[in-house]
Protein backbone atom coordinates (compact mmCIF):
# COMPACT_ATOMS: atom_id res chain seq x y z
CA UNK A 1 0.00 0.00 0.00
CA UNK A 2 2.42 2.57 0.77
CA UNK A 3 3.83 2.24 -2.62
CA UNK A 4 0.72 3.41 -3.95
CA UNK A 5 0.44 6.11 -1.67
CA UNK A 6 3.96 7.53 -3.54
CA UNK A 7 2.77 6.54 -6.94
CA UNK A 8 -0.73 8.71 -6.62
CA UNK A 9 -0.05 10.95 -4.08
CA UNK A 10 3.34 11.55 -2.66
CA UNK A 11 5.60 11.23 -5.61
CA UNK A 12 3.64 11.06 -8.59
CA UNK A 13 5.59 11.11 -11.77
CA UNK A 14 3.30 13.75 -14.27
CA UNK A 15 5.15 11.99 -17.45
CA UNK A 16 3.28 8.87 -16.69
CA UNK A 17 -0.13 9.91 -15.81
CA UNK A 18 -3.24 9.20 -18.13
CA UNK A 19 -5.91 12.00 -18.94
CA UNK A 20 -8.02 9.20 -21.07
CA UNK A 21 -9.52 5.61 -19.42
CA UNK A 22 -7.18 2.89 -21.00
CA UNK A 23 -9.84 0.63 -22.72
CA UNK A 24 -9.83 -2.97 -23.54
CA UNK A 25 -6.89 -4.19 -21.73
CA UNK A 26 -6.11 -7.70 -22.13
CA UNK A 27 -2.86 -7.81 -20.47
CA UNK A 28 -1.11 -7.62 -16.83
CA UNK A 29 -1.05 -4.06 -16.94
CA UNK A 30 -1.19 -0.54 -14.02
CA UNK A 31 -2.19 2.58 -14.92
CA UNK A 32 -2.51 6.00 -13.17
CA UNK A 33 -5.66 8.22 -14.13
CA UNK A 34 -6.58 11.93 -13.89
CA UNK A 35 -10.36 11.55 -12.98
CA UNK A 36 -10.33 15.18 -13.16
CA UNK A 37 -9.91 15.15 -16.72
CA UNK A 38 -13.22 12.79 -17.04
CA UNK A 39 -16.76 13.40 -17.72
CA UNK A 40 -17.08 12.03 -13.94
CA UNK A 41 -14.67 10.85 -11.63
CA UNK A 42 -16.12 7.14 -11.38
CA UNK A 43 -15.75 6.84 -14.85
CA UNK A 44 -12.67 5.21 -14.68
CA UNK A 45 -14.43 2.08 -13.78
CA UNK A 46 -15.68 1.73 -17.35
CA UNK A 47 -13.22 0.68 -19.55
CA UNK A 48 -14.96 -1.51 -22.42
CA UNK A 49 -13.90 -5.02 -20.76
CA UNK A 50 -17.02 -5.74 -19.40
CA UNK A 51 -18.73 -5.88 -16.20
CA UNK A 52 -16.98 -6.22 -12.82
CA UNK A 53 -18.06 -8.26 -9.84
CA UNK A 54 -17.40 -6.13 -6.55
CA UNK A 55 -15.51 -8.50 -4.29
CA UNK A 56 -14.76 -6.51 -1.11
CA UNK A 57 -12.37 -3.81 0.13
CA UNK A 58 -9.92 -2.68 2.97
CA UNK A 59 -7.73 0.30 3.45
CA UNK A 60 -4.59 1.39 5.52
CA UNK A 61 -4.30 4.58 6.76
CA UNK A 62 -1.15 5.98 6.68
CA UNK A 63 0.33 9.72 9.08
CA UNK A 64 3.02 11.36 6.85
CA UNK A 65 5.29 14.02 7.77
CA UNK A 66 7.48 15.79 5.43
CA UNK A 67 6.74 13.59 2.87
CA UNK A 68 7.93 10.21 4.78
CA UNK A 69 5.30 7.82 6.09
CA UNK A 70 5.80 7.39 9.99
CA UNK A 71 3.28 5.72 11.23
CA UNK A 72 0.33 2.99 9.52
CA UNK A 73 -2.62 1.49 10.15
CA UNK A 74 -6.12 -0.48 9.12
CA UNK A 75 -8.99 1.07 7.68
CA UNK A 76 -12.09 0.50 9.82
CA UNK A 77 -14.45 -1.94 7.71
CA UNK A 78 -17.47 0.12 8.55
CA UNK A 79 -17.96 3.58 7.59
CA UNK A 80 -19.69 4.53 10.27
CA UNK A 81 -16.58 3.33 12.61
CA UNK A 82 -13.81 4.98 11.02
CA UNK A 83 -12.97 8.40 12.34
CA UNK A 84 -12.58 11.61 10.05
CA UNK A 85 -9.19 11.85 8.74
CA UNK A 86 -6.44 14.30 10.40
CA UNK A 87 -3.99 16.90 9.26
CA UNK A 88 -1.14 14.74 7.60
CA UNK A 89 -3.25 11.46 7.52
CA UNK A 90 -4.17 9.45 4.11
CA UNK A 91 -6.08 6.68 3.18
CA UNK A 92 -5.33 4.19 0.76
CA UNK A 93 -8.40 2.04 0.00
CA UNK A 94 -8.43 -0.54 -2.84
CA UNK A 95 -11.23 -2.57 -4.44
CA UNK A 96 -11.00 -5.87 -5.29
CA UNK A 97 -12.48 -6.63 -8.65
CA UNK A 98 -13.86 -10.21 -10.66
CA UNK A 99 -14.80 -10.37 -13.90
CA UNK A 100 -18.54 -11.40 -14.27
CA UNK A 101 -18.10 -14.07 -17.18
CA UNK A 102 -14.12 -14.25 -17.55
CA UNK A 103 -13.31 -15.78 -13.78
CA UNK A 104 -9.56 -15.38 -14.41
CA UNK A 105 -9.91 -11.72 -15.06
CA UNK A 106 -8.95 -9.16 -12.25
CA UNK A 107 -8.85 -5.63 -11.51
CA UNK A 108 -8.05 -3.72 -8.71
CA UNK A 109 -8.54 -0.36 -8.22
CA UNK A 110 -6.71 1.70 -5.44
CA UNK A 111 -7.36 5.32 -4.37
CA UNK A 112 -6.81 7.92 -1.79
CA UNK A 113 -8.56 10.50 0.50
CA UNK A 114 -7.21 12.76 3.22
CA UNK A 115 -8.91 15.27 5.11
CA UNK A 116 -9.37 17.51 2.17
CA UNK A 117 -11.39 14.83 0.48
CA UNK A 118 -11.07 12.17 -2.29
CA UNK A 119 -7.71 12.52 -4.59
CA UNK A 120 -7.91 13.39 -8.24
CA UNK A 121 -5.60 10.18 -9.26
CA UNK A 122 -6.55 6.49 -9.02
CA UNK A 123 -4.40 3.56 -9.88
CA UNK A 124 -6.01 0.50 -11.92
CA UNK A 125 -4.29 -2.55 -11.93
CA UNK A 126 -5.23 -5.77 -14.22
CA UNK A 127 -4.23 -9.38 -14.06
CA UNK A 128 -5.27 -12.30 -15.03
CA UNK A 129 -4.68 -15.14 -12.99
CA UNK A 130 -2.78 -17.65 -16.18
CA UNK A 131 -1.76 -16.47 -19.46
CA UNK A 132 -3.58 -13.52 -21.04
CA UNK A 133 -6.45 -13.84 -23.22
CA UNK A 134 -9.28 -11.90 -25.15
CA UNK A 135 -11.76 -10.78 -23.21
CA UNK A 136 -15.43 -10.47 -24.71
CA UNK A 137 -17.68 -7.68 -23.17
CA UNK A 138 -20.86 -8.43 -22.15
CA UNK A 139 -23.71 -7.32 -24.17
CA UNK A 140 -25.31 -5.11 -21.58
CA UNK A 141 -22.76 -2.81 -20.37
CA UNK A 142 -23.73 0.12 -17.72
CA UNK A 143 -23.63 3.58 -18.67
CA UNK A 144 -21.25 5.59 -16.92
CA UNK A 145 -21.42 8.09 -14.60
CA UNK A 146 -20.84 11.18 -16.39
CA UNK A 147 -23.59 9.99 -19.32
CA UNK A 148 -25.39 9.27 -16.57
CA UNK A 149 -25.24 13.05 -15.57
CA UNK A 150 -25.83 14.33 -19.42
CA UNK A 151 -28.76 12.89 -19.44
CA UNK A 152 -29.94 14.01 -16.14
CA UNK A 153 -28.77 17.73 -17.50
CA UNK A 154 -31.01 16.74 -20.78
CA UNK A 155 -34.13 15.88 -19.47
CA UNK A 156 -34.81 19.30 -18.35
CA UNK A 157 -35.25 20.57 -21.34
CA UNK A 158 -38.59 19.88 -23.94
CA UNK A 159 -37.05 17.99 -25.93
CA UNK A 160 -38.63 14.60 -26.41
CA UNK A 161 -36.55 11.53 -25.11
CA UNK A 162 -35.22 10.16 -28.84
CA UNK A 163 -34.21 13.81 -29.29
CA UNK A 164 -32.11 13.69 -26.46
CA UNK A 165 -30.71 9.56 -27.43
CA UNK A 166 -30.07 10.94 -30.18
CA UNK A 167 -27.60 14.39 -29.18
CA UNK A 168 -26.32 11.97 -27.29
CA UNK A 169 -25.06 9.22 -29.40
CA UNK A 170 -23.45 12.00 -31.84
CA UNK A 171 -21.49 13.60 -29.04
CA UNK A 172 -20.32 10.47 -28.32
CA UNK A 173 -19.07 9.60 -31.67
CA UNK A 174 -21.93 8.08 -33.65
CA UNK A 175 -21.13 4.66 -34.40
CA UNK A 176 -17.38 5.18 -34.15
CA UNK A 177 -18.11 6.02 -30.51
CA UNK A 178 -14.93 5.16 -28.20
CA UNK A 179 -16.73 3.23 -24.88
CA UNK A 180 -19.86 1.49 -24.98
CA UNK A 181 -20.54 2.84 -21.35
CA UNK A 182 -20.47 6.21 -22.86
CA UNK A 183 -23.89 5.83 -24.64
CA UNK A 184 -27.21 5.56 -23.42
CA UNK A 185 -28.65 2.03 -23.19
CA UNK A 186 -32.08 3.02 -24.86
CA UNK A 187 -34.73 5.79 -25.23
CA UNK A 188 -36.25 4.00 -22.21
CA UNK A 189 -33.55 4.80 -20.01
CA UNK A 190 -34.12 8.45 -20.52
CA UNK A 191 -37.81 8.17 -20.25
CA UNK A 192 -36.97 6.25 -16.68
CA UNK A 193 -34.89 9.63 -15.88
CA UNK A 194 -37.29 11.86 -16.71
CA UNK A 195 -40.02 9.95 -14.36
CA UNK A 196 -37.95 9.77 -11.74
CA UNK A 197 -37.02 13.68 -11.64
CA UNK A 198 -40.45 14.38 -12.00
CA UNK A 199 -41.90 12.06 -9.35
CA UNK A 200 -38.99 14.06 -7.05
CA UNK A 201 -40.62 17.06 -8.18
CA UNK A 202 -43.95 16.10 -6.73
CA UNK A 203 -42.29 14.99 -3.55
CA UNK A 204 -40.73 18.14 -3.18
CA UNK A 205 -44.15 19.72 -3.50
CA UNK A 206 -45.70 18.29 -1.05
CA UNK A 207 -43.18 18.90 1.61
CA UNK A 208 -43.34 22.61 0.72
CA UNK A 209 -47.29 22.67 0.85
CA UNK A 210 -47.53 20.94 4.19
CA UNK A 211 -44.47 23.28 5.79
CA UNK A 212 -46.85 26.32 4.50
CA UNK A 213 -50.24 24.37 6.39
CA UNK A 214 -47.80 24.41 9.33
CA UNK A 215 -46.89 27.83 9.22
CA UNK A 216 -50.41 29.86 7.91
CA UNK A 217 -53.79 29.60 9.43
CA UNK A 218 -55.51 29.77 5.81
CA UNK A 219 -54.58 26.72 4.11
CA UNK A 220 -57.35 24.46 5.97
CA UNK A 221 -58.37 21.00 5.46
CA UNK A 222 -55.12 19.44 3.41
CA UNK A 223 -55.99 16.32 2.14
CA UNK A 224 -53.94 13.87 0.27
CA UNK A 225 -56.31 11.24 -0.53
CA UNK A 226 -57.90 9.96 -2.34
CA UNK A 227 -56.25 13.59 -4.29
CA UNK A 228 -54.29 16.38 -2.94
CA UNK A 229 -56.73 19.16 -1.97
CA UNK A 230 -57.02 22.18 0.55
CA UNK A 231 -58.97 25.04 1.09
CA UNK A 232 -57.53 28.79 1.50
CA UNK A 233 -59.69 30.93 3.63
CA UNK A 234 -58.60 33.55 5.82
CA UNK A 235 -60.34 34.93 9.04
CA UNK A 236 -61.49 37.98 7.50
CA UNK A 237 -63.85 35.89 4.65
CA UNK A 238 -64.80 33.69 8.19
CA UNK A 239 -66.47 36.57 9.75
CA UNK A 240 -67.69 38.11 6.44
CA UNK A 241 -69.22 34.71 5.35
CA UNK A 242 -70.85 34.79 9.06
CA UNK A 243 -71.99 38.33 8.76
CA UNK A 244 -73.67 38.50 5.43
CA UNK A 245 -74.98 35.24 4.63
CA UNK A 246 -75.83 33.65 8.09
CA UNK A 247 -78.08 36.26 9.33
CA UNK A 248 -82.04 35.39 8.67
CA UNK A 249 -83.33 38.91 8.17
CA UNK A 250 -80.58 40.46 6.24
CA UNK A 251 -78.25 38.16 4.34
CA UNK A 252 -76.36 37.85 1.12
CA UNK A 253 -76.73 34.44 -0.97
CA UNK A 254 -72.84 32.50 -0.54
CA UNK A 255 -72.35 31.40 -4.33
CA UNK A 256 -69.70 29.08 -6.01
CA UNK A 257 -68.48 29.83 -9.17
CA UNK A 258 -67.20 27.95 -12.11
CA UNK A 259 -63.86 26.14 -11.83
CA UNK A 260 -60.76 27.00 -13.73
CA UNK A 261 -57.85 26.34 -14.71
CA UNK A 262 -54.57 27.99 -12.76
CA UNK A 263 -51.27 26.13 -14.35
CA UNK A 264 -51.62 22.64 -13.51
CA UNK A 265 -54.53 23.10 -10.49
CA UNK A 266 -57.93 23.07 -10.80
CA UNK A 267 -59.34 26.80 -8.86
CA UNK A 268 -62.84 26.90 -7.30
CA UNK A 269 -63.73 30.54 -6.04
CA UNK A 270 -66.79 31.48 -3.59
CA UNK A 271 -68.54 34.73 -4.10
CA UNK A 272 -71.05 36.85 -1.57
CA UNK A 273 -72.14 40.44 -1.53
CA UNK A 274 -70.69 42.64 0.83
CA UNK A 275 -73.53 44.63 2.62
CA UNK A 276 -70.91 47.32 3.46
CA UNK A 277 -70.29 48.21 0.26
CA UNK A 278 -72.22 50.04 -1.50
CA UNK A 279 -71.45 50.60 -5.70
CA UNK A 280 -71.60 54.47 -6.35
CA UNK A 281 -72.91 53.66 -9.39
CA UNK A 282 -75.97 51.61 -8.95
CA UNK A 283 -76.78 52.08 -5.36
CA UNK A 284 -75.89 47.66 -5.33
CA UNK A 285 -74.18 45.43 -2.91
CA UNK A 286 -71.10 44.89 -4.59
CA UNK A 287 -70.12 41.25 -4.72
CA UNK A 288 -66.96 40.10 -3.30
CA UNK A 289 -64.98 37.07 -4.69
CA UNK A 290 -62.63 34.72 -2.73
CA UNK A 291 -60.59 31.89 -2.91
CA UNK A 292 -62.19 28.99 -1.34
CA UNK A 293 -60.65 25.66 -2.72
CA UNK A 294 -57.34 24.85 -4.86
CA UNK A 295 -57.23 20.91 -6.29
CA UNK A 296 -55.34 18.95 -8.45
CA UNK A 297 -56.04 18.37 -12.01
CA UNK A 298 -57.14 14.54 -11.44
CA UNK A 299 -60.56 16.03 -9.96
CA UNK A 300 -63.36 18.19 -10.26
CA UNK A 301 -64.83 18.59 -6.39
CA UNK A 302 -66.70 21.23 -5.73
CA UNK A 303 -65.41 23.41 -2.71
CA UNK A 304 -68.72 23.34 -0.71
CA UNK A 305 -68.49 20.53 0.63
CA UNK A 306 -65.11 21.45 2.21
CA UNK A 307 -65.64 25.27 2.86
CA UNK A 308 -68.75 24.39 4.77
CA UNK A 309 -67.30 22.32 7.67
CA UNK A 310 -64.20 25.18 8.19
CA UNK A 311 -66.42 27.86 8.39
CA UNK A 312 -68.04 26.14 10.77
CA UNK A 313 -65.31 24.99 12.70
CA UNK A 314 -64.39 28.95 12.30
CA UNK A 315 -67.44 29.72 13.92
CA UNK A 316 -69.75 27.34 15.60
CA UNK A 317 -73.32 28.26 16.63
CA UNK A 318 -74.16 30.00 12.83
CA UNK A 319 -74.84 26.79 10.73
Amino acid sequence: MSEVLHAIQLSVDADRICVERPLGVTEDASFVIDTSKLEARKDYLEDNTGNFRNLGHCGTVFTVKNDKIVSMSAMERSLKDRPPLKRGEFLVKVVYWGHKKHKDFKKRTYEVSSFRGEGVFVLVRYLFEDEAHEVSPCKKMRTSEGAKQKIRDRIKSHKTPSAIFDDLFEEAGGMEFACTADLPRSIGQIKYERHKQRKKSDIDEMATLLQLSKQNSYIRNLQWTPHPRMVVLTENVVQDVVDFCTNPESFSPFTIDTTFNVGPFYVTTTTYKHLKLVDEVGFQEKSVASWSSIVSRKTRYWAVSLLCPNVARGKPGHW
